[in-house]
């Protein structure tokens, strides 16, 4: 698979492809390896074409650590070019932030019967009612959770499922790796109640015309979920980069994770606005890494995801709709040009 793990080399694999493979879960899992072990380094470059500000071809190979191209004309270009940190890229969390999310008794109890009627129809039956089938399912995803939170890293599907969530089953390891990725993108998607926030399409949109640059961190136990869900969504292809933990192998707030986005944006920290709904992984994240603007938007998760947490990190901004955003943004990068007039 060329390049990088963005749109562009998901789509590639998949269009070569005529569709999913199961060649293709090894191969980006493969990559994925290679890529943790080359994203340190300097000779790592990354075959997609880069489109500056204006929608100007950067080049076809750049490597890494190099700037991004600038096309002298757009508002980010031209900031750049005077030396001004106006805010040039836009970092967004999934879950919680581009989209409304949730759960409760209902979902808990539908993800339960999809998951034991899954497991069933490839002869991974585990005998129990649904009540035991919660109870020891839920017991290895605290387990996990608190080791993956703990380490901010994450573990691989084909690892999470058998190691931590079905620990407690006695499967078959090898046929339960089979179907790891698909236990992973259904619990993703039923445990939870997704839909997209409103007018996050027109902000996109809006962000895009203004010359931003956009892109995704996610805290994901899949593959390919996210992927899929802003295909599902009509947004995916605002994004000029998706980083997840499921590949990187690092969960936020690791700095890691943020150093792989950024490298894959061509993007410095000081010119990147971080949105995200929790202060415990995306505010810290993007505070640790000097981002320009660390951007909260409230959601069902951020109250628990955040219990805890060291009043020393808070926003800059705090955001009830995601389209005030641009008003923001604007705000600041014009006050930020005439600190340097």
């Amino acid at each position: 698979m060329a390049g990088g793990f963005g749109r562009c080399g998901l789509h590639t694999a998949q269009t070569a492809a005529g569709g999913r493979l199961p060649a293709y879960e090894a191969g980006l899992v493969a990559a994925a390896r290679l890529y943790r072990a080359l994203q340190q380094c300097d000779f790592y470059t990354d075959g997609r074409l880069r489109l500056c500000c204006a929608g100007q071809r950067a080049g076809p190979v750049y490597t890494a650590g190099a700037e991004r191209s600038q096309c002298g004309s757009c508002l980010p270009c031209t900031a750049a070019e005077g030396g001004v940190n106006v805010i040039n890229t836009i970092l967004f969390d999934m879950g919680g932030t581009l989209e409304d999310i949730w759960y409760n008794d209902q979902t808990i109890h539908s993800v339960t019967g999809e998951l034991r009627t899954f497991l069933n129809e490839h002869d991974l039956g585990t005998g129990c009612n649904d009540i035991t089938f919660w109870n020891k399912l839920n017991s290895g995803i605290r387990t996990y959770k608190q080791w993956s939170e703990s380490n901010e890293l994450e573990k691989k599907p084909e690892e999470i499922w058998p190691e931590y969530y079905m620990a407690d089953f006695n499967l078959d390891r090898e046929r339960l790796q089979e179907v790891a990725e698909q236990l992973a993108g259904m619990w993703e998607v039923t445990y939870y109640h997704r839909e997209l926030r409103p007018k996050v399409k027109e902000t996109l949109e809006e962000l895009k015309k203004r010359g931003y640059h956009l892109g995704v961190i996610s805290n994901t136990a899949s593959l390919y979920s996210v992927f899929d869900v802003l295909e599902q969504y009509g947004i995916r292809d605002y994004f000029e980069d998706v980083t997840l933990s499921s590949v990187t192998g690092y969960r936020k707030p690791h700095p890691s994770i943020f150093q792989i986005s950024l490298r894959q944006m061509q993007a410095k920290p000081e010119e990147c606005a971080y949105v995200g709904d929790t202060i415990s992984r995306d505010i810290i994240g993007a505070k640790r890494m000097h981002f320009g603007a660390a951007i909260q938007i409230q959601s069902f998760l951020s109250a628990q995801k955040d219990a805890g947490v060291d009043a020393a990190y808070q926003p800059d901004h705090i955001i009830r709709e995601l389209p005030e955003l641009v008003d923001y943004l604007e705000e600041r990068n014009r006050a930020e040009r005439l600190t340097m007039q």
